[in-house]
C-alpha cells in the first residue's frame, strides 16, 4: 500500500493510472484518505523528526524555530481581482533544518500573517 503511494508521489500519475503491480486504485485511494483523515503522515513525520534529533544528541524537542517566507511565481492562471500570481510558503524548521511546519498561501499574503498562520497550527507552541 506504501509503496503505491510513494509510487503516485515520485511520478506524479493519477489514482487510476496506477500499475497493475499494485492494489487497485480505489483501495490504494481508500486506503490513504483513512490515514490522512487520522493525521498518520504528521505523525510520522513527527516521530521521524525527533528520534533524528536524539541521534544527533539534540533533545527530542526543538527549543528554537527559523521560520522563513519565500514566494514562488506560477507560470498560469491568476486571481483576476487582485492580479496576483503564484503562492507563497511559510515554513518552519528546527535548528538542524528539520520540517517543523509548511503553510501554502497565495502569494498576496504578507510575511506576518503567514507566521501567525504557523504559530497557531499545534506544533508550533511560541514564538
Amino acid at each position: 500500500m506504501l509503496d503505491a503511494i510513494f509510487y503516485l508521489l515520485r511520478s506524479g500519475c493519477a489514482w487510476r493510472l496506477l500499475p497493475y503491480d499494485f492494489p487497485p486504485w480505489q483501495t490504494v485511494y481508500s486506503q490513504f484518505k483513512l490515514w490522512k483523515k487520522e493525521g498518520l503522515f504528521p505523525k510520522i513525520c513527527e516521530h521521524v523528526r525527533k528520534n533524528l534529533r536524539i541521534l544527533l544528541g539534540r533533545m527530542a524537542e526543538a527549543s528554537a524555530a527559523i521560520i522563513d517566507s519565500h514566494r514562488k511565481g506560477g507560470l498560469c492562471g491568476y486571481d483576476a481581482g487582485k492580479k496576483v500570481k503564484g503562492r507563497k510558503r511559510h515554513i518552519a524548521v528546527d535548528t538542524q533544518g528539520f520540517l517543523l511546519q509548511a503553510h501554502i498561501t497565495s502569494g498576496n499574503i504578507s510575511d506576518k500573517k503567514g507566521l501567525q498562520s504557523l504559530v497557531r497550527r499545534k506544533s508550533l507552541k511560541s514564538v
